[in-house]
Order: C-alpha cells, then sequence, then structure tokens
C-alpha cells in the first residue's frame, strides 16, 4: 500500500486511518509512517501529534516526545493524561518554571486529590535550589505514602543540605528502615561528605 504523500485534510483522514488499523494489530513501524504521514499533511492534527509523542516515548526517543508533547502544550491540546509527563520533560530540560505551571494546571482541573502532584512540586522546587518549599511537598507526599524510602531519603538529603544534623539522620533513619539498601548511593552521594565521620552516621548507616 503506497503512502500519500499530497498535502491535503482529507487524505490526511485516511493515512490515519490506516495508522488506526495498523495499531490494533500492534506494528508500531506502520503506525508510525502513517501518523507521521497524517502529521505532514496536517500539521494541526493532535492527534497524529500525540500518537507520535506516545511511540516516541516508548521507543526512548525523548527529545522528539519532548518536542511533540511541548508542542500540544502550547496550542492548548495536551491531553490531562500526558501533562505529568511533560512536567517531567520541562524539569529534565531546566524548564521549572513550564512545570510548576503545569503541575498548577493539572492540580486546579483534577476533580480529585493528586498526592501524586506533592512529589513533582518538591522535585521541581529542588532543582530551583529553594530546598524549603521543596521540603514541604515531600512531607505532604510522605504523610500520604508513609512508607516511601526513595522519598524519605530526598527529605534527609534536604536537611543535610541545610545543615540541619538532627533531622537529617532522623530521615536517614527513616529511609534505611523502610528498605533504602543503596549502599553505593550512601557511599557516593556528596551530599554526606561532611556527615561520613560523624558517630551518629555509623549508628545509623552501619548498624
Amino acid at each position: 500500500m503506497a503512502l500519500v504523500k499530497e498535502t491535503d485534510p482529507i487524505l490526511a483522514e485516511i493515512n490515519l486511518k490506516i495508522a488506526n488499523l495498523y495499531s490494533l494489530i500492534g506494528e508500531e513501524d506502520s503506525v508510525y509512517k502513517y501518523q507521521k504521514m497524517t502529521l505532514q499533511m496536517d500539521t494541526l492534527n493532535a492527534s497524529s501529534r500525540m500518537a507520535l509523542a506516545e511511540l516516541a516515548v516508548g521507543s526512548y526517543q525523548l527529545e522528539t516526545a519532548f518536542n511533540h508533547l511541548d508542542t500540544l502544550n502550547q496550542r492548548a491540546a495536551l491531553g490531562f493524561d500526558k501533562m505529568d509527563v511533560l512536567a517531567n520533560f520541562y524539569m529534565c530540560a531546566n524548564q521549572c518554571d513550564k512545570a510548576d505551571s503545569l503541575l498548577n494546571r493539572m492540580e486546579s482541573i483534577s476533580p480529585y486529590p493528586l498526592p501524586e502532584l506533592d512529589a513533582m512540586k518538591g522535585k521541581s522546587k529542588l532543582l530551583h535550589h529553594q530546598l524549603d518549599e521543596a521540603l514541604v511537598y515531600y512531607q505532604n507526599y510522605v504523610a500520604k505514602h508513609t512508607e516511601d524510602k526513595e522519598t524519605m531519603y530526598t527529605i534527609a538529603r534536604i536537611y543535610a543540605m541545610n545543615k540541619q544534623e538532627n533531622e537529617a539522620f532522623v530521615w536517614l533513619d527513616k529511609s534505611i528502615k523502610n528498605g533504602f539498601a543503596y549502599s553505593f548511593v550512601l557511599k557516593l552521594d556528596p551530599v554526606w561528605n561532611s556527615f561520613r565521620e560523624k558517630e551518629m552516621w555509623k549508628v545509623v548507616v552501619k548498624k
């Protein structure tokens, strides 16, 4: 079956339907070809752009996925279920203001509370080096996810960065008791450089 290349909304719709048929049988390479052709013929087609973004995420073409999702967001065509994905992309691209805006939008339109937003907002504030604000969000998150060892470890790190030694050890102890057993992280994480020779480090980490 030959690919149609003319710029035409009707032909774009035909290619979209062909892509959807291939999607039903799991032929991702063919889905990609026809969705890409659809988008070339109809650059405003949000459905095809979203499909290409999803395929790009699945194949770890993260820059391509980011560009598609960012375009959808700029055109107010981004689906709610992909807002968190794009927010993470923004944070990785050091565009935390855009991430914050997107997370706030998610919070405003969701019909129910989204506890995971606290963790994401905490991550954004941490990347902004706004440690006190990050701490509030992470503590709100861990209050609802009481066995999340990674978040507990992050809280410990923030206290360590703030030179709050007692609180840092308290949360480090909590994380280890909840299963944080990454000895190489504890050995190499530079935030603990000034802590490792302290007696409390031996008590918490080496017990």
